[in-house]
């Protein structure tokens, strides 16, 4: 990799935030970072649209919040957004990163396994919507760098624990 490729992909990178959501068309990568929290990646293969949202908590205390780490909230937006420009969610496919269980505690503890209920939710929402869930990596003791790549709508995971997959 020689210094135009390495500024290439810092050009067409775009990092997702913790509790946001961003969106663009091919050749650009969307990248974000998830512990417990989990990455919703949703692509059109028609033309190399996509959009990555890292979601926190699997719901919103009330309904009127309107905040993107919220899987309910996020992913209706999401929705919305594909919809207003055309997109039957039959034709999308997601895939979900994350959900991991970061904070151990005993079988009797008050401490929710937060992971697991963002991963629950997030494909309870997605097939409600008819969205197709395509791959998955989650749960799991570990975090993971996630890469969306929208030129073919692969996911590049660098996982915490040193493995490396592509979804």
């Amino acid at each position: 990799m020689d210094k135009n490729d390495i500024e290439n992909a810092y050009s067409n990178t775009i990092y997702v935030s913790i509790g946001d959501a961003k969106y663009d068309y091919s050749p650009k990568v969307l990248k974000t970072i998830v512990g417990s929290c989990v990455a919703i990646a949703i692509y059109s293969e028609v033309d190399g649209f996509g959009w990555l949202s890292h979601i926190m908590l699997p719901k919103a205390i009330n309904h009127k919040s309107n905040n993107f780490k919220y899987a309910d909230y996020a992913i209706s937006k999401g929705i919305e957004l594909f919809k207003i420009k055309g997109y039957k969610m039959s034709n999308l496919t997601a895939k979900l990163v994350g959900g991991a269980k970061i904070y151990f505690a005993s079988q009797d503890s008050i401490i929710p396994d937060i992971g697991k209920e963002n991963v629950l939710i997030c494909r309870k929402l997605l097939i409600e919507n008819n969205i197709k869930i395509k791959a998955e990596n989650v749960l799991g003791s570990f975090g993971r760098t996630v890469f969306f790549n929208l030129k073919d709508g692969s996911l590049f995971v660098k996982c915490f624990d040193g493995t490396q997959i592509v979804l």
